[in-house]
């Protein structure tokens, strides 16, 4: 039988007292506690859970020694990432009230998340403010990332889908850049002291390898996967590495944070540390293509006109070194333009010209065959 301690105070005195009705009692209390508890952060486990018809959720949140009722709308419990069930372990975010109906006092929830969920991403919020605070994500600490590289080292799992993803971007985009992988296990126990030992390692080895940067990488996964990746161990080999290295893991990990520049997709990673940033593959698939192709034309109708005129007084022998030019002007207007890879540029640009060049002889064509009929 349950211990019930007996109350010591006087009773009030209720002379003249006003007389309330059931309701107006509970519309009071619930205002009372709307007033004085409109947000609370709640973390119990779950039992008597019951999903009506209606899409709403209720349930009881309980600890050891108490429990309150709880209560979650459609509207809200929509946005939930996981399948609550009874004994899981929870956070709730919401506020107090009171259900008039019965009197009965609950929580009525805005948000859930699982409670181990919800104690990794507060671990990983106050390590990342701290080493905010102490200048690891400053961007005068991050490294230059360079236009290329001739060798680039890997930190990643040798089993998983991120190493085949950047071998294949490597082989098809940049075959003649090296690529070493430095093997770690990318979550488990042992995963934290794997990562830090090959960041070290490739420190240590630079000179003899000639490796020139990093890339972190691991597939996707929940903030539980990559804790291996949030550990300040971790952080610190980064921001202590002579080498650039660059995150492809996600932006819920903190090397993407320390690293000279995160990217979500290994794919990215791989594009980021040939090209030195992810906007110049864009320069040159657009900016470099459209200029140089705008040139290539350009050049044609200075060509056209210049060569219609001179065509019909003197012989293609003395046209031609000078027509050989445009060419050539185009490939050289390329390499300054887009620096050391100009070769889409070159071939857009070179097909251009070349058919300027089938226009001139045509026209030439037909300008003597105007000056036989003349």
């Amino acid at each position: 039988m349950p211990h019930i301690q007996e109350d010591s105070r006087e009773p009030p005195q209720f002379e003249g007292e006003k007389v309330l009705s059931v309701t107006n009692l509970n519309r009071m209390a619930k205002l009372l506690l709307e007033d004085n508890f409109p947000a609370v952060v709640v973390e119990g486990e779950i039992s008597n859970l019951a999903t009506p018809a209606s899409g709403h959720w209720y349930l009881t949140l309980k600890d050891k020694t108490s429990q309150i009722r709880c209560a979650m709308f459609v509207n809200r419990n929509r946005l939930v990432r996981f399948k609550p069930q009874n004994g899981k372990q929870i956070i709730v975010r919401g506020r107090l009230s009171i259900y008039e109906g019965r009197g009965d006092y609950q929580l009525i929830a805005d948000s859930m998340e699982d409670s181990g969920d919800g104690a990794l991403r507060r671990a990983f919020e106050e390590l990342k403010s701290k080493l905010q605070t102490i200048g690891l994500f400053d961007e005068d600490a991050k490294q230059e990332v360079h236009s290329s590289y001739d060798h680039i080292g890997v930190v990643t799992s040798p089993t998983g889908a991120a190493i085949r993803d950047i071998l294949s971007v490597f082989e098809r985009r940049f075959p003649a850049t090296l690529v070493t992988l430095f093997p770690v296990s990318v979550q488990g126990a042992e995963a934290k002291q794997e990562i830090v030992n090959a960041i070290e390692t490739a420190n240590r080895l630079r000179g003899k390898l000639g490796v020139q940067a990093l890339i972190i990488s691991r597939g996707g996964g929940s903030l539980e996967d990559l804790q291996a990746f949030n550990e300040e161990d971790v952080a610190q080999a980064i921001f202590a590495s002579d080498l650039p290295i660059t995150s492809a893991v996600g932006s819920f990990s903190l090397v993407a944070w320390v690293g000279v520049f995160s990217g979500p997709q290994m794919i990215l990673a791989s594009y980021l540390i040939e090209d030195g940033q992810w906007l110049a593959i864009q320069q040159a698939s657009w900016v470099g293509w459209g200029t140089v192709a705008y040139l290539g034309i350009v050049m044609t109708a200075l060509g056209y006109g210049i060569w219609y005129r001179v065509l019909s007084r003197n012989p293609m022998s003395q046209v031609m070194p000078v027509l050989l030019l445009l060419p050539v002007v185009t490939i050289v207007s390329s390499i300054l333009l887009l620096g050391e890879r100009p070769a889409p540029a070159v071939l857009t640009g070179g097909a251009v010209v070349l058919t300027g060049v089938a226009i001139i002889v045509f026209t030439r064509d037909n300008v003597q065959s105007k000056q036989n009929i003349g």
